[in-house]
């Protein structure tokens, strides 16, 4: 509700795009740079991203924020081509 309008993969009308976030624990970094870490993410999501991103400290609850990083643990990387089964 509060993560997919902006990170959905859906071109926006914003200097640059917010990255996926399928498969963000998969990678030792997030796209800022930092450790892909629950406490980083946590982080992110209450004190924004410098004008990129909203905080949303006073929006989400304690478990909302939770509940969120436990999602973002059960996303796979996005299938690339070089990743997928080809029929040749």
């Amino acid at each position: 509700m509060h993560c997919g309008g902006c990170h959905n993969g859906k071109k926006l009308m914003v200097a640059k795009q917010p990255p996926l976030l399928n498969g963000i624990f998969q990678r030792p970094f997030l796209p800022s740079g930092a450790p892909a870490t629950d406490a980083q993410v946590r982080s992110t999501i209450l004190t924004g991203r410098s004008g990129i991103m909203p905080s949303f400290q006073n929006v989400l609850s304690s478990q909302d924020i939770r509940d969120i990083i436990e999602y973002l643990h059960t996303l796979k990387p996005p299938q690339t081509p070089e990743s997928g089964d080809s029929a040749s």
